[in-house]
């Protein structure tokens, strides 16, 4: 899974290996097809959203799909700061709730 392989490279350092100074090098010289065209904060967010909620909090790919990116991308501050209750991982599971009522 791409987010998986991204948040690996950022957080082990090996983007090192293919001689590039930084993360942010590395994705630059990889050249990752976006729609924004910004392919660094893309590949931040994605990683994110492996690290935060994958990896330390465990949640499943369906979850994730379901929350969809624009949600998970919401709520990567309440997850890095350990604030993600039950009741707003719950409101993110909506399909009714929109990823802004859960900025507010």
């Amino acid at each position: 899974d791409c987010a998986a392989l991204l948040d690996e490279v950022r957080e082990t350092a090996l983007w090192d290996v293919h001689k590039c100074e930084s993360f942010k090098n590395w994705v630059a010289e990889i050249r990752l097809p976006t729609a924004t065209g910004d392919s660094y904060s893309w590949a931040c967010r994605a990683a994110d959203i492996h690290k935060f909620f994958v990896r330390d909090l465990g949640c499943d790919r369906e979850a994730l799909v379901r929350i969809g990116r624009a949600k998970l991308t919401r709520l990567i501050p309440l997850a890095r700061r350990k604030e993600l209750t039950e009741d707003l991982w719950k409101m993110a599971l909506d399909e009714e709730v929109s990823d802004r009522q859960l900025q507010d």
